[in-house]
């Protein structure tokens, strides 16, 4: 039987030897051996029978064996760009096992390894002999597409200088190679041309979902810019108006009290009796007319004698551009309206300023801001009252002016951040979905390497265990293989996918032994085939613990990759601080870009703050879950649930809250729990159920599991079960922990 294995240290004097004999190599070429191993590059695979080796393909780092011709290695470097490139320094098979597939095997596996190593290109030489024939070209296009090659003549005219002699005539010749530049990808030569069609269309379908994606997303981040913009615009508004406002109104109140401060008043009656000037009316005027014109903003001030239902002119300050018509003259009369009946005529009879922002309507000049002050006679009575009137429209244009200026710079910034968050976005979330996809499709290819992320984020680790986990279904498929008839190897994958979906799921309990908030137990007993349930729990931060539990749509290796995609989206969400009905919906619309089969999940997903007790869940066609408060029962919890995620588009997740207090257990399940039948085709049913669950209402969570897996295996007998069972189970203790009595 052959056995292939990566080479070791003890192989590399072997390899030499074979070098020397059947490569015509010198010493130059073995010391560059021993000095790549030593450096850690010296790689590949050895074919074994027993202790006899039968060949062996060796690689390296960089474009290196073109030194004899190096007017080559411009054109390569062009070729390849950045692109990482192994050399493939040797292929042999030793005489009498040409014909037993070894070259084949031997390329396949160096394929696989280099891919792991996040290779892109393989650069390979083979010989072209005497009549025409390159054999080793077929096993290298057996790796990949060619997408360069050359054939070069005299390809050891400087054996001399490298210690190099031809391989077919042992001397220095113009015998010919080819040399080919082979981009790593397809496994095997058979299939290359469909791959390449489908690899083609997958390309297309792959950038046109990554398209759909950086268009919704941009339009989503969009929308919610304008409608910050336009949010945010407003409130700048109005806040710009009310204090510019308030400042008007505050300086209107200044000038007033000011003003009537240094009005004589015992001197006001009079000029109302007699409607006489004299020198210091002649002042008063002036000052009024002073003061309108150095404030600006101030549209009317004046001076008035109160009377029981009206009041009298005084003073009208005059603007040089005022215009006249608009001017009162001593003695002209003002009847009191709704607003100074309101405002004025109480301030009069209380002998004070105002105080409040006073508008007043539009009587054919314009809403005016008033502010007035009293003037005192020397028996300290009303003599008069000052007034200023401000004009709205001239403090509107002013904000109008300051709030294009502030929009304008919020326009300008909310820009700048729509582009940079989309770029961010892009870096962060698209494109390393992107390279999800083309690790997950390039698996039907068989050659799937681990991505390079920009952050050790969970794209990295979901790159990471896809990677890992198609690899170890290499490894376990590549053995049963080996050990397994044909008839069995179906039953024997099927294992394997079993335990790697086994191994994805958290199974280490108690699984926070630190915490003492919470007992939490979660199990999974699949049926005959790889199951499509799953759960999850993790701590999204110190304070918030999230709880899931799924069931995908289908059996077998389709529902088991669609279940470590659900749960990967569903907590890689989830560490972002989205509530469980965002998070949901974003799982379903992400799920449903190419989702050609139309899989679907049904899920429940909950959030439990651990200081409060306090928890929002939402439920996407899961069964209903069951509560029991502290002292009490078990009970169904039931209330409307969401549509299953990617069921459908443009469809809406409810969050639905809940609240836990110490003592009180939460109960979980799949529909396979409540399904289960036995062979007179009754079913388990949650009346069961809840009967199992009340038997040790204070158990827990792992012995409740226990119980109700025993109570419905009891009840099924030797049924084999079409459904999976799932359950999770959780008993809230606060942040004071268990005490004594549930102990």
């Amino acid at each position: 039987m052959i056995e292939y294995r990566p080479i070791r240290g003890s192989d590399i004097p072997r390899i030499i030897a074979y070098f020397m004999q059947y490569l015509n190599s010198g010493q130059s070429i073995a010391d560059s051996i021993r000095e790549l191993w030593d450096q850690g590059v010296y790689k590949g695979y050895i074919a074994l029978e027993g202790e006899e080796i039968l060949g062996f393909m060796t690689v390296c780092p960089g474009i290196s064996f073109t030194y004899p011709h190096p007017e080559l290695e411009a054109e390569l470097a062009a070729a390849v760009g950045e692109a990482a490139v192994a050399y493939c320094d040797a292929l042999l098979v030793l005489p009498g096992h040409r014909n037993e597939g070894v070259a084949h095997g031997l390329a396949l596996r160096v394929q696989k390894l280099l891919r792991q190593q996040n290779y892109d290109y393989l650069l390979a030489e083979a010989w072209i002999y005497p009549d025409g024939r390159v054999p080793a070209k077929a096993v290298y296009e057996t790796l990949g597409e060619v997408v360069w090659q050359r054939n070069v003549d005299g390809f050891y005219r400087d054996q001399d200088k490298y210690g190099l002699s031809c391989p077919i005539c042992g001397e220095k010749c113009a015998c010919s190679a080819c040399i080919e530049l082979i981009k790593l990808g397809g496994s095997g030569k058979r299939g290359r041309a469909s791959a390449g069609t489908r690899g083609h269309s997958t390309m297309k379908q792959r950038e046109k979902t990554k398209n759909s994606l950086n268009r919704r997303i941009t339009t989503l981040i969009g929308i919610l810019m304008i409608v910050m913009f336009a949010a945010v615009s407003a409130i700048s508004y109005w806040a710009l108006r009310s204090t510019y406002l308030r400042l008007y109104n505050e300086k209107a109140q200044d000038i007033v009290a000011s003003l009537a401060s240094e009005i004589d008043g015992d001197r006001l009656a009079r000029y109302v009796e007699t409607g006489e000037k004299d020198e210091y009316y002649d002042w008063l005027q002036q000052e009024f007319n002073r003061i309108k014109k150095e404030f600006k903003g101030i549209q009317y001030l004046y001076l008035f004698y109160p009377e029981e239902d009206r009041f009298i002119y005084i003073v009208d300050g005059i603007k040089p551009w005022d215009d006249l018509n608009m001017i009162n003259v001593l003695g002209d009369e003002f009847e009191y309206g709704e607003m100074e009946y309101k405002y004025l005529v109480p301030d009069i009879k209380a002998g004070q300023a105002s105080t409040a922002l006073i508008q007043g309507a539009d009587v054919g000049y314009g809403r005016t801001i008033s502010a007035w002050a009293p003037v005192f006679d020397s028996e300290h009575k009303v003599a008069g009252m000052v007034e200023a009137d401000c004009i709205l429209s001239d403090l509107n244009s002013v904000v109008f002016r300051y709030a294009r200026i502030i929009v304008g710079v919020q326009l300008v910034c909310m820009l700048f951040v729509l582009l940079l968050v989309v770029e961010v976005l892009q870096r962060n979330v698209t494109n390393p979905i992107g390279r999800l996809v083309e690790m997950v499709e390039s698996y039907e290819h068989g050659a799937v390497s681990k991505p390079k992320f920009p952050h050790n984020d969970e794209f990295q680790r979901l790159g990471t265990s896809f990677s890992d986990m198609t690899h170890r279904i290499d490894a376990y498929t590549e053995e049963v293989a080996r050990a397994t008839a044909e008839q069995g190897k179906i039953s024997a994958e099927y294992n394997v996918a079993k335990q790697i979906q086994t191994d994805i799921l958290p199974n280490s309990f108690p699984a926070f032994p630190d915490r003492r908030e919470f007992d939490l137990a979660a199990s999974l007993y699949s049926s005959k085939d790889i199951c499509g349930d799953f759960y999850d729990f993790f701590l999204i931060d110190e304070d918030h613990l999230a709880l899931v539990l799924g069931d995908v749509s289908g059996k077998g290796v389709p529902a088991a990759m669609f279940m470590v995609i659900v749960k990967t989206l569903i907590k890689n969400r989830a560490l972002q601080g989205y509530s469980p009905a965002e998070v949901l919906q974003n799982v379903s619309e992400q799920l449903l870009e190419g989702n050609n089969a139309g899989m679907f999940a049904t899920v429940w997903f909950a959030v439990l703050e651990l200081s409060t007790g306090k928890g929002i869940a939402a439920n996407a066609g899961q069964e209903h879950p069951t509560l029991r408060r502290a002292g009490k029962r078990f009970e169904l919890q039931e209330y409307r649930h969401s549509p299953p995620v990617g069921a459908m588009e443009g469809i809406r997740f409810r969050d639905h809250g809940f609240q836990l207090a110490p003592g009180d257990s939460l109960f979980v399940y799949t529909d396979g729990v409540s399904g289960a039948e036995n062979r007179r085709e009754e079913t388990f049913g949650r009346a069961r159920l809840l009967e199992v669950l009340n038997r040790e209402p204070e158990a827990t969570p792992s012995v409740l599991l226990q119980s109700v897996k025993s109570t419905i295996d009891g009840f099924s007998g030797e049924l084999q079960q079409l459904d999976d069972l799932t359950m999770l189970s959780l008993k809230y203790y606060g942040k004071d922990g268990p005490s004594d009595e549930w102990k």
